[in-house]
């Protein structure tokens, strides 16, 4: 065969083998889009799904009566969806503190209408660690924040009280959603099953707590007349998670720094130890835990000048029954108590304040104030001795459920 035949074989074999080849690789390229479709079209379904239900309201998706107008999942989720709302709302004023100051005081009361936009940054369980990342977050997307209303609460500073499993640094400080929480509250089978949860709860029930966009939360159950349940509840509480209370020097600190960078911003910073029942200092009394109560307040205006709401007053004073005027449990006050503590701090419709409602603490004036409360405390004891009593049974129900 000649050299010439031989080349036309050979470019002929080339030719048809590049042709199986090119045929081979289209059935692959097939292959890889059908797989790839059908990997992604679900993923981006689920994707789409999930933002428009927006359970956890971070996408400001479009709402629709009982669809998903209501997030009950919001509750659950705080850590993440105020961050990502502080990215985008960048308020110059802050509501800062635990689930007292998220149920209790509404950025949009009339006190503050000079003053926005404002955001409730409280968060269930907080302690002052988080508290602090929460505020250094705020300060990151609004360089000229110019007012911080710090609520205090005794259990914010428990040596036992960890940060909450919702709590991510990686999402702080940050000037939008992360890419980590993105994927998370978008392509998650997680997210999936809590909007099918959410619109099953606006279908079903209309009646539930309201999220409303300045962070403020109104607990539907403080409306339910079932009032003396709900105490019963909260004290249990407070005995079954800070039975074993330790005073933290560490979260002392944190308030420490709080304050110094307030100062160093030129940041107004207000704060007010919250308004609780009597029967949740009553827990704390029944606890044996009174000495180091009053060590704290001791240690906090060390830090810094408070108002303290915590006397046995007017208002914390109200008896316990179903329907309460001013409380939705021993801990939790409702918005109307909030509004008066805004009138106190603020110096806005001082004649609607009772008098006794709200003690501005010093370094100076701490020990008679403490005096004073132990005073009122004996006095409510004699005259309340129901109340009183509901305490230590609730704590002696417990002692006997821990040594079953």
């Amino acid at each position: 065969m000649s050299a010439y035949s031989r080349l036309k074989f050979a470019l002929s074999d080339f030719l048809i083998g590049k042709k199986k080849f090119n045929q081979k690789k289209a059935k692959y390229r097939r292959f890889n889009l059908i797989f790839l479709t059908t990997a992604l079209v679900p993923l981006i379904s689920v994707g789409i799904f999930n933002v428009a239900v927006d359970p956890y309201g971070i996408y400001n998706s479009p709402t629709f009566n009982q669809f998903n107008q209501l997030k009950p999942e919001k509750w659950k989720h705080q850590r993440l969806f105020k961050a990502i709302a502080i990215t985008r709302i960048k308020p110059v004023t802050i509501f800062l503190g635990s689930s007292r100051m998220n149920l209790g005081l509404n950025p949009a009361y009339s006190a503050l209408d000079d003053k926005q936009p404002a955001y409730n940054l409280g968060l269930n369980g907080a302690n002052t660690y988080e508290t602090l990342r929460y505020l250094q977050h705020a300060i990151e997307n609004q360089k000229d924040l110019k007012l911080v209303i710090l609520g205090l609460d005794f259990i914010m500073f428990n040596q036992e009280l960890g940060n909450q499993p919702g709590f991510d640094e990686g999402r702080l400080e940050k000037q939008a959603i992360t890419s980590q929480d993105f994927i998370n509250t978008t392509f998650s089978l997680d997210t999936l099953s809590l909007s099918e949860k959410t619109i099953e709860a606006n279908r079903t029930n209309s009646d539930r707590d309201i999220y409303y966009p300045n962070g403020f939360m109104r607990l539907q159950r403080g409306d339910k007349d079932k009032n003396l349940t709900e105490f019963k509840k909260s004290i249990a509480v407070y005995f079954n998670v800070h039975s074993n209370y330790k005073l933290s020097q560490q979260y002392l600190d944190d308030l420490r720094e709080i304050v110094n960078l307030c100062r160093e911003r030129g940041i107004t910073l207000i704060g007010f130890i919250s308004p609780v029942h009597v029967t949740q200092s009553e827990a704390i009394y029944a606890a044996g835990q009174w000495q180091i109560l009053e060590q704290w307040k001791r240690e906090v205006v060390k830090i810094l000048p408070v108002w303290d709401f915590s006397d046995y007053n007017s208002i914390t004073t109200e008896p316990v029954s179903e329907k309460m005027k001013n409380y939705i449990d021993s801990s939790h006050y409702k918005e109307a108590i909030g509004n008066l503590v805004l009138d106190r701090i603020l110096s806005y419709k001082k004649g609607e304040v009772p008098k006794d409602f709200g003690a501005y603490l010093t370094p100076d004036n701490i020990e008679s104030h403490l005096a004073k409360i132990r005073a009122n405390r004996e006095k409510w004891v004699k005259v309340n001795p129901n109340d009183a009593e509901l305490v230590k049974i609730i704590k002696q129900e417990r002692e006997i459920k821990k040594t079953k």
